[in-house]
């Protein structure tokens, strides 16, 4: 049974809206009650109050968002001055007065219901739109994976409508032509650092100063877009001018909340709220952004692509998608390698770690969605551990998936020969594609964990039985 003052306490915050500086917004594991989140607040997680805390929604990418906007919260108010203090930080809370110190310069940019300025959000004159089409798989009732059916969310409360325009700015897919999809570009991989405990899981994705100082601009703005207002439509936005705040808080679209003054109970998290949000509004606002903004929280390939002006080097955050297997994706997140045509960009959270905690184990959570185009097919979000000692292993890794791929184009190469002599070309192409999602599927499990814990002496032997 919750406390009287526990639920005072929530009322009069949701009459006042939600700031995610001071207000209690995250959902987390309810002790008392297994079935519905309760909510705590970024200062309740950072300054220990509770210890136990575990983000807690009914899907896994919105747990994910919310663990992201977490990370980009602490990192925007308290970045630590070097490596030292930044162990510092994740080994100890802060206390409650370095709390409000820390948040004093920045409360209003987080204010979900400020009257001019609200986060995430410019205010327009746009179209209205069910508040489900910012949930991934949702509003067309055509990925039926992630729903039951079309229309089960209707209405929302302010802690969710914080989460899933966050999401939607920085994960998932533009909704349309003439909407600007996220700096990293359309779906692409997020890549942090895991803890069990979630205030030391949020401290190890936090970058230094240091760190910012030598990878970020310096010179660019630091105002998040809903308070210097998005690039004027049809403009040119360099992405040297866009500051390290500016471009971890980016949101690329114009969307606004439409907030509703009354009772109701969220159909995403359970809760009850005295303020609820059925629709958003949208605007198209077309704009480019030149060159590729460094995210700390992406890896980066790069290889050659043919342009006007001939060949040249192009870098893209990774993403998925149902060609490449997982376990080829995760060689990928964690290679480093300078090459204008075949190059590999760590995420910079990852390269902090492996120097402030050298010699541990990587535990990474990783997520992104698979898409085709605006529409989205399917998503993976998880926990993957690396050994001890992962960092000495790369070229162990390439051999144990170069193994994999070769097996794979074996298997395809068979495969298109018979099914393009049995069924044709069309036909056959098709069959032979799902061939491969299948040994993708069948083997990756057992690749995973040869990557994991390093390959058993039979690895070729299995794969060849599954190929």
């Amino acid at each position: 049974m919750k406390s009287i003052t526990a639920i005072l306490t929530a009322l009069e915050h949701e009459r006042r809206g939600v700031n995610l500086l001071t207000d209690r917004w995250v959902p987390i594991k309810d002790k008392e009650d297994g079935d519905r989140p309760r909510q705590v607040g970024l200062k309740d997680i950072l300054c220990g109050r509770d210890p136990d805390a575990a983000i807690y929604l009914w899907r896994d990418d919105l747990e994910f968002a919310v663990l992201h906007l977490l990370v980009v919260l602490t990192q925007v108010i308290a970045a630590p001055a070097d490596a030292g203090a930044l162990k510092e930080r994740e080994a100890s809370p802060m206390t409650e007065a370095e709390y409000d110190g820390l948040i004093e310069p920045y409360i209003e940019w987080f204010d979900l219901s400020h009257p001019e300025k609200p986060f995430l959000q410019i205010r327009h004159e746009g179209k209205e739109t069910a508040i489900q089409k910012l949930f991934p798989g949702l509003p067309d009732g055509n990925n039926h994976m992630f729903f039951h059916r079309p229309g089960e969310i209707a209405e929302i409360c302010l802690s969710c409508a914080s989460i899933v325009p966050w999401n939607q700015a920085n994960n998932v897919p533009s909704f349309s032509g003439g909407f600007k999809g996220s700096l990293r570009g359309g779906s692409p991989i997020t890549v942090l650092l895991y803890h069990p405990d979630l205030r030391r899981c949020i401290w190890r994705n936090v970058l230094s100063e240091e760190v910012i100082e030598a990878h970020f601009p310096q010179n660019g703005s630091e105002l998040p877009v809903w308070v210097t207002g998005l690039p004027v439509r049809g403009s040119a936005v360099e992405s040297a001018d866009i500051g390290f705040a500016r471009g971890l808080l980016w949101q690329p679209a114009c969307v606004e909340l439409i907030v509703e003054e009354r009772e109701g109970r969220c159909d995403s998290c359970g809760c009850a709220s005295s303020r609820m949000v059925r629709e958003f509004k949208k605007q198209r606002r077309p704009y480019e952004i030149r060159g590729l903004w460094p995210h700390p929280h992406g890896s980066v390939r790069t290889f050659q692509k043919k342009g006007k002006e001939g060949k040249g080097p192009f870098s893209v955050f990774l993403s998925l998608n149902n060609t490449i297997p997982p376990w080829r994706r995760l060689l990928d997140i964690l290679l480093e390698k300078e090459d204008p045509a075949d190059g590999y960009r760590r995420a910079l959270v990852l390269t902090q770690y492996s120097q402030v905690w050298k010699g541990a184990s990587l535990p990474m959570a990783i997520g992104g969605y698979i898409s085709d185009q605006a529409a989205i097919k399917g998503r993976r979000h998880e926990v993957i551990t690396l050994s001890a000692g992962w960092d000495e292993r790369l070229d162990e890794f390439q051999k144990i998936v170069g193994l994999a791929l070769d097996l794979k184009d074996i298997l395809l190469n068979k495969m298109k020969y018979f099914f393009l002599r049995v069924l044709g070309s069309d036909a056959g192409k098709k069959a032979a594609r799902k061939g491969a999602e299948l040994f993708f599927e069948r083997t990756e499990r057992l690749v995973l964990t040869a990557l994991q814990n390093g390959p058993p002496p039979d690895l070729k032997e299995r794969l060849e039985r599954i190929a």
